[in-house]
This record gives C-alpha cells, structure tokens and sequence, in this order.
C-alpha cells in the first residue's frame, strides 16, 4: 500500500481514479480511516466488506472553507458499498454528507441497529442516481415502499432517485 500511496500522491502521476474493495475483520478504525483519508483526493468508489465500529469515525475529517464562504467536503466517493459492516448507529447522517455520491449499496447486515432513519438531507442528495438495499430490516423496507398502491411514510424521501433496487 505504501508504493501505491507514492504513486497516487506523486506529482507526476496521471492516476485521477482510485477504487478500493476492503475486506477485514475486527480491523482497527483509526487503520481504515488513514487509508481512506490517504486517497481521498482520487477516491471515488469504496466497497467495504466487513465490522466497522461506526462510519462517522471513517469520514470525519474537517470540511475545507473556500473564499471564506464556502464549505466544501473533502469526499469525492461517488460509489459506496456497505455489506456485513454490522453497524449500530444509523449511517444515514453521515451518508447525507457525501454530496457526489451517485451509487450507494446497502447490504447484507450493513446496518443492524434498531431503526434507521432517512434524514430530510438526503431528499437534497441529488446526486444519488441509484439506491440498492438489500437484506434490510424488514420495517425499513416497508416505509420506502408502494405496497398495493400505498406509499410508506418515507416513500418521499427516496422517490426522486431514478434507480431504487430494493430486495430481501
């Protein structure tokens, strides 16, 4: 990983694309979260296979002001995949945050606390192109769906997203 940290860093490097695919196992955050801040510059797809204690400690970092005004975020995954993360805390708030996210994978025991919530922000998500959850608590599913012609009461939240792949 070292030399890949040299290439991608390197002045003459034409490396503008960086994809990476974890897999680990009660794997320290603070290992993860320096390779994840190591690449974020080139970063754009993440598919992370595996127990993390909680996401928000992966992405925190301090967002960058520009001309005073502004805030720009240092996160430019445009792909995320989260499968067997055994998450507790809902991600939604951090994921809201990610504003070039187009394709966000949500499976197999990715979250397993109690409830998770859509947070208003992510109606404003408009990069989001395609949703994908699978193997969601079942109570979940239920509020983003149409069932026989009714929609559920977070149904709003995720409808302007032109995919949404939702299986069991």
């Amino acid at each position: 990983m070292k030399n890949l940290s040299a290439l991608a860093l390197s002045s003459s490097s034409n490396l503008r694309y960086l994809g990476l695919s974890l897999t680990f196992y009660d794997q320290p955050v603070e290992d993860v979260r320096e390779l994840f801040w190591d690449y974020n510059s080139i970063l754009q797809m993440l598919n992370i296979s595996g127990q993390l204690a909680e996401l928000a400690q992966l992405f925190e970092n301090q967002p960058r002001n520009i001309n005073n005004h502004v805030v720009e975020s240092p996160i430019r995954i445009t792909s995320l995949t989260l499968e067997y993360s055994l998450l507790v805390d809902d991600p939604m708030p951090v994921l809201e945050k990610f504003p070039t996210l187009r394709y966000l994978d949500l499976s197999y025991d990715s979250y397993v606390g109690k409830e998770m919530e859509l947070p208003e922000g992510l109606i404003f998500l408009t990069s989001l192109q395609h949703l994908w959850l699978d193997s969601m608590p079942i109570d979940f599913i239920h509020k983003l769906c149409t069932t026989n012609g009714t929609q559920g009461q977070d149904y709003y939240r995720v409808a302007h997203f032109p995919h949404i792949d939702i299986t069991q």
